[in-house]
C-alpha cells in the first residue's frame, strides 16, 4: 500500500513538471515542419539548434513558444529567456548608434516582433511582468561581452546579419546549462548581401556539423504560412533559401 503511495506521488511530480500553465495559449502546428522544430528544440540532448528558414515558416513562434514552455516549468534548469537580435536595419549597416532613447529603448525597438508574439503566447500582462521580473530579457548581439549566461534560454534570431567574430563572442559565453537557438535565412542576408558566406550563420552551420550537443533544422519555402497573398509576393522576389547550400 505505502509502495503505491509512493508510485502514485511520484506519478504526479512528473506531471506537474511537465504541465503547461494555463497562461500559455496551447500551440497549433501549422505545419508537420514546425512540430518537427518544436521537438528537436525539445531534445534534452539539443543544447544549440541552428534553424534555416524563410520568412513566414514560424521559426520565431515556436522557438518563443518552446523557451517560455521549458522556462516555467517546476524545477527547469532555466532562470530566465534572453532574446537576442542584430542591430541591422533592412539594407543597412548596424545602426544602434544612430537611434533616439536609451540603450534598452534601442534594444526594445529591435526586438518589437518578439515581444508581439510573446504577447500572443502568454498574452500582454505576463509579458510585461516577465520583463519586469527578469524571466525575460532582451538583447543585442554588439553587447555580449562579459556576459554569464548560464541557466538561460537564449534564441539568436535573424542571425543572418552577425559575423563570426559576434557569433563566436556568443558561443564562448555558454554554459552546460544553457539552450542556444540561433536562427536565420540567409536569403535576407543585409549585412553581407550575395555574399552570404561572410555572415556568422553561415559559418557555424558549416563549422559545428560535427559537434555534439548541435542539432539543425531547415525550413522550405513549401513551409511558409504567411497569408495567402504575402506568399504569393515572397515567390516573386525568387527566394532563393532552398537553394542555398546548406547540408
Amino acid at each position: 500500500m505505502k509502495g503505491d503511495i509512493q508510485v502514485l506521488k511520484s506519478y504526479r511530480r512528473k506531471i506537474l513538471a511537465n504541465s503547461i500553465p494555463k497562461f500559455i495559449r496551447p500551440i497549433e502546428f501549422q505545419t508537420e515542419s514546425q512540430k518537427t522544430y518544436y521537438d528537436i528544440i525539445g531534445e534534452d540532448k539539443s543544447q544549440i539548434v541552428l534553424c534555416h528558414g524563410m520568412a513566414g515558416t514560424g521559426k520565431t513562434f515556436i522557438s518563443l513558444q518552446k523557451a517560455i514552455e521549458d522556462i516555467v516549468k517546476r524545477g527547469s534548469p532555466y532562470s530566465k529567456l534572453c532574446v537576442i537580435n542584430p542591430t541591422v536595419d533592412v539594407g543597412k549597416e548596424d545602426a544602434l548608434g544612430f537611434l533616439p532613447g536609451t540603450l534598452m529603448d534601442k534594444i526594445t525597438l529591435y526586438n518589437e516582433s518578439a515581444i508581439w508574439i510573446l504577447n500572443q503566447i502568454i498574452g500582454k500582462a505576463h509579458t510585461k511582468k516577465f520583463i519586469e521580473d527578469g524571466k525575460i530579457e532582451f538583447r543585442v548581439i554588439n553587447h555580449m561581452r562579459g556576459l554569464n549566461l548560464d541557466h538561460m534560454y537564449i534564441i539568436l534570431d535573424e542571425a543572418q546579419n552577425i559575423s563570426p567574430l559576434q557569433v563566436k563572442t556568443l558561443l564562448t559565453r555558454i554554459h552546460d546549462n544553457t539552450k542556444l537557438i540561433i536562427q536565420g535565412d540567409l536569403s535576407q542576408c543585409d549585412k553581407y548581401g550575395p555574399h552570404y558566406i561572410k555572415s556568422g550563420f553561415y559559418d557555424i552551420w558549416e563549422r559545428l556539423k560535427e559537434v555534439e550537443g548541435v542539432r539543425y533544422m531547415q525550413f522550405t519555402r513549401e513551409d511558409c504560412v504567411r497569408s495567402g497573398i504575402v506568399s504569393r509576393i515572397l515567390q516573386t522576389y525568387n527566394y532563393n533559401g532552398d537553394s542555398i547550400e546548406l547540408k
